[in-house]
């Protein structure tokens, strides 16, 4: 019962053990009194710099000093895992309720997150975007006092901490993914630092699997960390003490554009893949189209369009084309004109006087679009978007379709 693995997929989510089965899982944690945690998606919101735990002491929060904080990143291709592992530490003498917050860059996906009870780590449990309040509330009536953690807006995260002892420490975990910045041939990593307090404990691991070219850390307080190459891999560690983290730590890898990365991993009998190439890249010409559908959306509010530009871009597209059939609607909630010109050397003033003739009114049903039936080469929707009545999804062909606004 140590180790609660989680599997996520879209259509739903399945909660084992490798040890039990499903039906048995919430008896089993009532046995061993394991917390359940519980990740949800709600609208809170609160600002971030650096990770906290706060507790209320005299009506007023005080935060915990943080005692040790040891990162790692592990980087496979352009994807980085950094988990970080926090101890803080209980002033008060007596036992305490918190609130920990923490912010993950833009991007960013929490993978990981892990509290300490009764001296043991315990893993989270992830719980299907939207059913996690109901779950908790279930788990609460029997008697189980789980732990919620909860993403604010924006890449905020906050959980209550239901237990902090006396006098004591607390461990706290979280991991988050992301997909490293590319740049002039290198992918750059970053792990953002905010720590206004000196930590007395840091350290800083940072592990490029199957990496062709060794890394470089860039100028920071902690010095000029050198990589040690193992194998295809590259590590690099530095540590400090009563260190004050409060700037960005960034790492360069250079890329190898010439060959393809592939990372295989192992996994319940199956073989997973992951595979990063750079194709080169040949502009080849659009063939110009014989045929060009334009859907012209004349609703109230499409009314506000800069039509001037939009028509001055149809202007400059058309002579390009040269000798085409052009067939032409306009449409708000339904679509209430349908014409067709025949255009020549890109001469297409009557159809252009004919849009500049519109008045607009009315709403917008995008969905009265049955774009199938238009048998053209490619079709020019001039739309603001704005769907406000009836269906909002027009029917889509299996030629190209440019929403032009």
């Amino acid at each position: 019962m140590d180790c609660v693995r989680v599997i996520c997929e879209i259509a739903d989510v399945i909660i084992y053990d490798r040890y039990c089965q499903c039906q048995l899982f919430l008896s089993r944690l009532l046995q061993v009194g394991l917390l359940v945690f519980l990740l949800s998606i709600s609208q809170l919101s609160f600002a971030q710099t650096a990770p906290s735990l706060t507790v209320f002491e005299s009506g007023e929060e005080l935060d915990l000093p943080l005692q040790s904080l040891q990162i790692q990143a592990r980087i496979v291709g352009d994807r980085a895992t950094t988990t970080l592992k926090m101890t803080f530490v209980n002033t008060l003498s007596r036992e305490s309720q918190g609130k920990f917050t923490f912010p993950v860059p833009n991007g960013a996906e929490v993978s990981r997150y892990a509290l300490e009870i009764n001296e043991k780590m315990r893993d989270a449990v992830v719980i299907k975007n939207g059913t996690s309040r109901a779950v908790h509330a279930g788990i609460v009536r029997q008697t189980i006092d789980p732990e919620l953690l909860e993403k604010a807006n924006g890449n905020q995260f906050k959980l209550a901490v239901n237990y902090i002892p006396a006098n004591g420490t607390i461990r706290i975990l979280i991991a988050y993914e992301q997909t490293l910045r590319y740049m002039d041939s290198d992918d750059f990593y970053t792990c953002p630092l905010s720590f206004e307090e000196k930590i007395p404990v840091f350290s800083f691991e940072a592990i490029a699997v199957d990496q062709p070219f060794a890394p470089e850390m860039k100028a920071h307080a902690l010095g000029i960390g050198r990589f040690i190459r193992r194998g295809n891999s590259y590590r690099m560690f530095r540590e400090a003490e009563d260190f004050t983290a409060n700037e960005p730590l960034s790492l360069m890898f250079p890329v190898n554009r010439k060959e393809a990365q592939i990372f295989t991993e192992p996994e319940s009998g199956k073989t997973w893949f992951y595979l990063r190439n750079f194709p080169e890249k040949a502009p080849i010409l659009k063939k110009l189209p014989r045929t060009i559908c334009l859907a012209w959306d004349v609703s109230y509010s499409a009314r506000f369009r800069d039509h001037e530009a939009e028509l001055d871009f149809l202007q400059r597209y058309f002579r390009e084309v040269g000798n085409f059939q052009l067939k032409l609607l306009t449409f708000s909630h339904k679509v209430h004109s349908t014409k067709s010109y025949e255009i020549k050397h890109g001469n297409w003033a009557d159809a252009r006087s004919f849009l500049e003739s519109q008045s607009y009114d009315g709403g917008t049903q995008l969905g009265i679009l049955n774009l199938p039936r238009w048998e053209a080469d490619e079709i020019l929707l001039l739309t603001d978007g704005l769907s406000t009545f009836g269906e909002d999804q027009p029917g889509w062909p299996d030629i190209p379709v440019y929403i032009i606004h």
